[in-house]
């Protein structure tokens, strides 16, 4: 992410696509399967992206070891309002609709050394989070990357495993 600012339009019609382990039930039901799954996989931490999906993670299940909000859904309102007070670190990011910066590269980096230390951290982002799917897996390295897909319904989770980075780097390159 050396460019100042990577716009990446094209891969949001990719990223509608399920890639990783797709989970097509309602909470809590998919939350519990998100567990079973995330148990499986014997992997170090948790990541949510998006509100819906964040806040269903804390209520049926535990606090994200790193979730990334932006207070707002589809429908406009805000979900996690309440869920603040549970992490130990919040950490602010700009993030312009379909684009990727450098800062999201330096408060992810961040967030998994927190993580690492045992503090959960929530990234609060000024303008839309679905994209930082993308960069998560590809720096949370040991970690379960989780995010709901809008257009199929489902919740999508990718284990940030070499495999599955090696895929996500591929559908990342074709956007620089």
């Amino acid at each position: 992410m050396s460019e100042k600012r990577l716009l990446i339009k094209p891969a949001v019609r990719l990223l509608r696509l399920p890639y990783g382990i797709c989970i097509f039930s309602e909470p809590p039901s998919s939350i519990c399967k998100l567990r079973h799954a995330y148990s499986s996989l014997r992997l170090r931490g948790l990541c949510t992206v998006g509100d819906v999906v964040t806040n269903n993670v804390v209520k049926f299940w535990r606090v994200p070891d790193v979730a990334v909000i932006d207070y707002t859904t589809r429908g406009g309102e805000s979900v996690c309002s309440d869920i603040e007070p549970l992490f130990d670190v919040v950490m602010n990011l700009v993030h312009e609709r379909s684009s990727l910066t450098p800062e999201i590269e330096h408060v992810l980096l961040n967030s998994r050394r927190l993580a690492t230390q045992g503090k959960r951290v929530l990234v609060k982002v000024r303008g839309e989070e679905d994209l930082l799917a993308i960069p998560a897996v590809l720096i949370l390295d040991g970690f379960l990357v989780v995010y709901g897909n809008y257009f199929l319904n489902c919740l999508v989770c990718i284990p940030s495993s070499t495999e599955y980075r090696k895929a996500v780097l591929k559908l990342y390159v074709q956007f620089r």
